[in-house]
């Protein structure tokens, strides 16, 4: 008489109730990862934007502008009654000297107003062909000055969700807004 070697019906039962079990318990951990490392590239790319805004302030401080209200490279910041308030002037970056043929540079307190030229000086390949990065603004007569900076490649993104809203200071006293702003769940 031989005997047959094999797992019985019950003990075939137990492991799959087991994995099962496992399965049920281990699964949201490894659904959740996408969403984390969604999380951690908006953390990181805010941390390279605070980097880069520090750097700029501070070469604004250096050539005595970081506590004008409005200062250009190609337009001069007049008040309500026309007066010049501030006129135009080189800033301490790349091709924004005045009346560069190149760009219009553009920053508020000491910090880039919020359009793509001014952030793309202090943040390398923002919004430009295989940047992994894009830039969303409010409507052109929007009183708002504020930009979200978002990953090129999630669809829900917006000025309200799945980005880093930067808006510059509106007065001296006040710092700019960089905020992570989450996308739904």
């Amino acid at each position: 008489m031989k005997k047959e070697s094999g797992f019985t019906l019950i003990e075939l039962v137990v492991v799959i109730v087991i994995l099962g079990i496992l399965a049920v318990t281990a699964a949201p951990r490894f659904l959740n990862i996408q969403d984390d490392a969604r999380e951690a590239r908006l953390e990181g790319m805010k941390a390279a934007i605070q980097s880069g805004l520090a750097l700029g302030y501070s070469k604004m401080a250096i050539a005595g502008l970081e506590d004008l209200s409005y200062v250009s490279n190609k337009t001069t910041y007049k008040d309500a009654d026309d007066s010049i308030i501030v006129p135009k002037q080189s800033l301490p970056f790349d091709d924004c000297e005045i009346d560069s043929p190149k760009q219009e540079c553009v920053f508020l307190y000491g910090y880039p107003d919020a359009d793509d030229v001014a952030m793309k000086i202090l943040i390398q390949n923002l919004n430009e062909n295989g940047s992994d990065w894009k830039t969303i603004h409010q409507p052109e007569n929007s009183p708002i000055r504020e930009m979200v900076i978002a990953s090129r490649d999630e669809p829900r993104a917006s000025l309200t969700q799945c980005g880093i809203l930067y808006g510059p200071p509106s007065n001296n006293r006040d710092g700019y807004k960089l905020e992570i702003l989450p996308c739904p769940e």
